[in-house]
């Protein structure tokens, strides 16, 4: 069971009343209180060690703030400005601000010992390039490494597959290919090490490539070349693909035979199929805290179509695995988690936020890992009592702001929520988001939810008064399709309009949308019916032989039960840390059947959501080859286009 030094507050004030009971009994005198000391104003502790507690906390936004300003003073030893650069660099990093990586790496290698040799400097470096998604910043910069033949070899080689990847996933093959006839040009020159790191990031990139670009690909190549650099990586990825899909895995195993012999480093031929056939114990059992009665009775149904199906799943692999159902509106829902085998650590479940209160005084966060299908825990503390097996509002804007910034280009956003509680937290969360990723929010405005009609009104004065190119609502999509075309009125209907989750739930159910009027209109979502990965592929075929109608719930019971069957058995006095160290590793072991979810060191979870776009049968993937970009106006009435440089620091 999990260790918790922990005592509730009523605990502490009986054990208080107890001792002064017995005191009182004993006829003891009471001792008078010494008079209390006049106190001056709290000193605050050295910018060092406020920095230094931040990092060792893991508050890495706190710790960027501190260790820049840190950064300003002139007067620090060698070995703490080092300290402070990699420790501000590694919090940037944490924190998605890759321009300021970006902006500050040249003032950051010159403060380092041996420069471009300093291992940290090129590890923060290529993350950060990586981490500005495919826009002008990865080809200008993983460009100048390539070029750059006083860098090291290694790190110009991990540049080059970053590069290749990114002309490949443009569509720009010959740029490509080029990028990497001239890298393996140098192999002779540069050795078995710097082919094999090549061969391996190239791997890694090739993983995002759209199976339309992989193939051509192969075809640019001549047929004399097929068993050479860069085709065997191509074969490999081929491999991959082919491990993931049901009847694959003899194909994949062949290709992988023959390719192996000729890489540099064999070894790599094994990651066809760490994903495809993970290994792992599984667990004997798990409970699942559902509604399974009342008004919820139907989500909490589907969780178990979803989950019964992932059941059946892992009994054709091997695995026993006994899912029990536990009725939340049951009230000795409680008890029966108490009653459950001592093995059964791990519970999908509740589902609202008032059965998580009752756990708070239950007892059973200590002996049980409870994964809350909530966009929070509530008043538990995520990651040490509870955790989140779901999406949360901030997924939903760093989706939104990823997808504007790095795949259109925009450098300005405007806010128009309805003005009642979600609309504003979605509204400011935006923003913080928004900021953060370097967008410039040139308007917050809010619109009365239930008076329409000043909504035409108000969006031209938003259009009159504010440069943007996106703008993000907040409101229901019933809202939505009031608002959107005023922009088409008011002649911005080029502008990027971004959505909440919660339009997902509307559309799956709507009859008519003028698709014409959100052509750029984008929201997310953790799950849709055309997901082609193959978990959602096996899932969707066992659904159709028991005629289950899928839907984001029964995906969602699906991917928990695999899930915790790859995360397994929890030693006997498991602690929380245990719990967050086992989730780096089990969320890589399955493939999903909604969105990836990935967890932080401390057990914070993120989920990496899907992209839609509105359409007459609901809502799709949005796709930028189908949408296209927004028109341009004739005469610019928003923003600039290309970004204003981070400003480095003093």
């Amino acid at each position: 069971m999990k260790k918790s030094p922990r005592m509730t507050r009523s605990t502490v004030r009986c054990l208080a009343a107890c001792a002064l009971l017995v005191l009182f009994a004993a006829g003891c005198p009471m001792k008078a209180p010494l008079p209390q000391q006049p106190t001056g104003p709290a000193v605050e502790a050295p910018l060092e060690q406020r920095a230094d507690n931040a990092w060792r906390a893991g508050d890495m936004g706190e710790s960027e703030l501190l260790y820049q300003r840190l950064l300003q003073q002139s007067d620090l030893t060698q070995d703490l400005r080092v300290l402070a650069w990699d420790r501000y660099m590694q919090s940037a990093l944490a924190n998605s601000h890759f321009h300021a990586v970006i902006g500050n790496i040249e003032t950051y290698r010159a403060a380092v010992p041996g420069g471009a040799q300093y291992a940290p400097w090129q590890d923060a470096y290529l993350r950060a390039i990586e981490g500005v998604g495919d826009t002008e910043a990865k080809r200008a910069n993983a460009a100048r490494i390539v070029d750059d033949a006083s860098l090291p070899p290694l790190m110009r080689a991990k540049a080059g597959a970053i590069l290749a990847g990114y002309y490949w996933r443009m569509a720009d093959l010959q740029s490509a290919l080029q990028v990497l006839d001239d890298l393996s040009a140098e192999f002779p020159a540069r050795g078995v090490q710097f082919q094999a790191t090549l061969e391996s990031k190239l791997f890694d990139e090739l993983a995002t490539v759209d199976q339309s670009n992989l193939d051509a690909m192969g075809f640019l190549i001549p047929p004399t070349q097929q068993n050479a650099f860069p085709a065997t990586i191509i074969e490999l990825e081929h491999a991959r693909r082919l491990a993931k899909t049901p009847g694959g895995m003899l194909q994949a195993r062949q290709i992988v035979d023959t390719i192996r012999p000729l890489l540099a480093d064999p070894a790599l031929a094994d990651r066809v199929f760490m994903a495809a056939t993970p290994k792992y114990e599984g667990v004997e059992g798990l409970a699942l805290a559902l509604p399974l009665s009342g008004p919820f009775k139907s989500i909490g149904w589907k969780i178990m179509q979803g989950a019964n199906l992932a059941q059946a799943e892992l009994s054709s692999m091997g695995y026993d695995v006994a899912v029990e159902a536990l009725n939340t509106d049951s009230a000795d829902w409680i008890q029966k988690v108490r009653d459950l085998p001592a093995q059964y650590h791990i519970i999908g479940g509740p589902l609202r936020l008032s059965e998580v209160s009752q756990l708070q005084d239950s007892g059973l966060l200590q002996s049980r890992a409870f994964f809350t299908f909530l966009n929070s825990t509530g008043e538990l503390t995520e990651g040490y009592d509870a955790w989140r097996f779901f999406s949360s509002p901030q997924d939903q804007v760093r989706a939104l702001v990823n997808f504007a910034a790095t795949r259109n280009g925009v450098r300005q956003a405007a806010i128009l929520y309805p003005d009642e509680p979600f609309g504003r937290k979605m509204g400011e969360l935006f923003s913080e988001q928004a900021r953060a990723s370097g967008m410039e929010i040139t308007a917050m405005r809010a619109y009365p939810p239930k008076d329409q009609s000043s909504w035409y009104d108000i969006v031209g004065q938003l259009v009159a008064t504010a440069q943007f190119d996106a703008v993000f609502i907040p409101g229901d999509w019933e809202h939505a399709k009031m608002l959107v075309p005023n922009f088409v009125y008011h002649k911005r209907g080029d502008v990027l309009v971004l959505g909440p989750a919660l339009w997902a739930q509307t559309l799956s159910r709507q009859s008519y949308v003028v698709e014409n009027d959100f052509r750029y209109t984008a929201f997310p979502g953790a799950w849709w019916s055309g997901n082609t990965a193959p978990a959602a592929q096996s899932m969707d075929t066992q659904a159709a032989q028991k005629n289950i109608e899928v839907d984001f719930w029964v995906a969602l019971g699906y991917d928990f039960v695999r899930f915790a069957n790859a995360f397994g058995t929890l030693p006997q006095a498991w602690t929380a840390q245990d719990v967050n160290q086992r989730l780096q590793e089990s969320a890589q072991l399955i493939n999903w059947a909604e969105a990836p979810i990935t967890w932080s060191p401390q057990g914070m979870a993120e989920q990496d959501l899907f992209l839609f776009r509105p359409t007459l049968q609901g809502f799709t993937l949005y796709d930028d080859a189908t949408t296209g970009a927004p028109a341009q106006p004739e005469q610019p009435v928003y923003g600039p286009k290309t970004r204003q440089p981070t400003p480095n620091l003093p």
